[in-house]
């Protein structure tokens, strides 16, 4: 049988923590579940010598058992590749016109 499910993005959570035992001690306690598409973008950066990063963003949200934040976890977002796909979308310039081509018009 196929699984025709949506690939799972990196999640977690960051529950408020409830024991708070020294003014340094985190707000908020969770974890996350990392893809293997991550992990293996964190390992080919790695590989090159580069700093894994990571992106988070993160929605407060209630539940059963109170407050917490949903976090998920992905590539960082590239400007530049973005920029580049919009290239590739965007139809080509026309050709520069000048002044001799006008004289070739012939009307």
């Amino acid at each position: 049988m196929s699984d025709n499910r949506k690939p799972v993005p990196s999640r977690g959570i960051l529950s408020p923590s409830k024991r708070k035992l020294s003014p340094g001690s985190p707000d908020f306690f969770g974890n996350i579940v990392i893809t293997r598409e991550l992990l293996n973008y964190l390992n080919s950066r790695m590989a090159a010598g580069l700093e894994p990063k990571v992106e988070l963003a993160g929605w407060k949200k209630s539940g059963q058992y109170g407050s917490f934040i949903s976090i998920n976890a992905s590539e960082p977002y590239d400007k530049g590749q973005d920029q580049a796909k919009k290239n590739l979308s965007r139809p080509a310039a026309p050709a520069s016109f000048d002044d001799e081509d006008e004289d070739n018009i012939p009307f």
